[in-house]
């Protein structure tokens, strides 16, 4: 793995946790950094990838939250609630 692949999945699972336990803790503005990390750990996965040619399945891996985010992200910004 580069040293940006690592840097991807160790974002992702950080953003995992901190969507998981920050927003047991403290609701919906809680998982805001865990998004952001989610979001940061996928741009860095697909620059790992195409850029560096990352391989590791880990890093493929890390572009699955990152492609929920961004449909989570759309759809509350096409579809909203009511």
């Amino acid at each position: 793995m580069t040293r940006l692949g690592r840097w991807a999945v160790g974002s992702t699972v950080a953003g995992f946790l901190l969507l998981n336990f920050a927003w047991r803790l403290m609701g919906p503005l809680g998982g805001f950094p865990g998004l952001a990390l989610g979001l940061i750990g996928g741009v860095l996965a697909l620059v790992a990838i195409f850029r560096r040619g990352e391989r590791s399945m880990a890093v493929f891996a890390s572009l699955v939250p990152f492609a929920s985010i961004v449909a989570f992200v759309l759809a509350e910004l096409l579809i909203g609630h009511e």
